[in-house]
């Protein structure tokens, strides 16, 4: 872990740690309400990659494959990224309530990958966690690491947000798009 904070500047593991274990937080009731397990826990099993993905999937439905292909070109700040839509879906601004030390380098070449695990890894951390749901037309990987997806967009129809903003907020093309993952949610009972 130190390594981490000696190359890159700007960069304190000691502050992230201390924000990690806060129970007021944002991330927190994020993590606590969807996984029954604190984010200090899931960073100390999974690390600080996991736990952001984790978070960005279920604070804004992002997809992970979306997360994954995300590079230092979509970087805006220490705490937030650009994310490109996947399948002619919208970009979207995504915010984490710490600093991630892939977020802070200087380069915006696009090389350089955000996260560094892979979709099977995110997989099985969300086999773990018992994020899960029935698999469908795209099998186990998609139906387990989508339940986030699915969570949030069903939380917001029923904070009863209209189509068309729930269709903007979540980055899809049409409001179809959305209709699938609210069958879901329904069928599911999440």
């Amino acid at each position: 872990m130190e390594e981490i904070e000696s190359k890159i500047p700007g960069f304190n593991l000691q502050e992230v740690i201390q924000y990690i274990s806060k129970k007021e937080t944002i991330l927190y009731e994020t993590i606590t309400s969807n996984t029954n397990r604190t984010p200090i826990n899931i960073y100390f099993l999974y690390g600080l990659d996991i736990l952001s993905i984790v978070y960005l999937q279920l604070r804004y439905g992002v997809r992970i494959s979306e997360l994954l292909r995300a590079t230092c070109r979509h970087i805006q700040d220490g705490y937030s990224i650009v994310v490109p839509g996947l399948k002619s879906s919208r970009y979207r601004l995504l915010e984490l309530p710490y600093q991630h030390p892939s977020l802070l380098r200087a380069c915006r070449c696009g090389r350089h990958a955000l996260f560094s695990c892979s979709y099977k890894q995110v997989w099985r951390v969300y086999n773990q966690l018992a994020l899960t749901a029935p698999p469908r037309r795209g099998g186990t990987y998609r139906a387990i690491t989508h339940t986030g997806r699915i969570r949030f967009i069903s939380q917001l129809k029923e904070s009863s947000f209209p189509a068309e903003v729930i269709r903007d907020i979540v980055g899809h093309k049409s409001i179809k798009s959305q209709m699938y993952y609210l069958k879901r949610s329904y069928n599911n009972g999440n």
